[in-house]
């Protein structure tokens, strides 16, 4: 079966504490730029012909770049990197096993979001598989849920993180205080 037409999608609860979720994001902080909101992966099985054809990836991160939402891709940087791309893998296997302890069925696609917040979700689908071909199409297949895709589809959202991940502004004080400043240095 391939497409997200014939796909069931199940939202599954993943503990803030596991383990694996913990260094995915600590690994992700390390790797991802200040402005980073939301990390991205997904991983969906790939079909030809009735046969597996491997594994799509997506690692990408929203960041906040001047005001903008801004995708930067983070799958190279990660797989190009023996020891983050061995902690990448480890983690996953080892969130796949905990999925399963929870009573998951088993994650042929797996998404995960980890935003700036400390907000985790993992989302679990069965019975979606894409072809090589439907990667290449424009626009892209609705299960392929990409940094793009959250811009346009969760922009809301990433505004509200962003607005609420950003410093507060000095006070009434502060800018007096600056005012005061400008008048003195001009």
């Amino acid at each position: 079966m391939t497409g997200a037409e014939h796909a069931q999608e199940e939202s599954l609860p993943v503990e803030a504490n596991s383990a694996a979720l913990n260094q995915l994001a600590r690994l992700f902080e390390d790797l991802t730029p200040a402005g980073t909101l939301r990390v991205i992966l997904q991983q969906i099985p790939l079909r030809e012909d009735d046969r597996e054809a491997g594994v799509h990836e997506v690692l990408e991160a929203v960041a906040d770049v001047g005001g903008n939402l801004v995708v930067i891709p983070l799958r190279e940087q990660v797989r190009g990197h023996a020891e983050h791309s061995r902690t990448l893998d480890l983690a996953l296997s080892r969130l796949r096993a905990d999925l399963v302890t929870v009573g998951a069925p088993t994650a042929e696609t797996l998404e995960l979001w980890i935003d700036a917040d400390g907000e985790r979700r993992v989302l679990v689908t069965r019975g979606l598989a894409l072809t090589p071909q439907q990667l290449c199409e424009l626009p892209s297949p609705e299960a392929l849920h990409d940094g793009a895709h959250h811009v346009t589809y969760d922009a809301p959202a990433l505004d509200e993180l962003r607005d609420r991940m950003r410093p507060p502004g000095p006070g009434p004080m502060g800018r007096a205080v600056d005012w005061f400043r400008g008048l003195w240095n001009s």
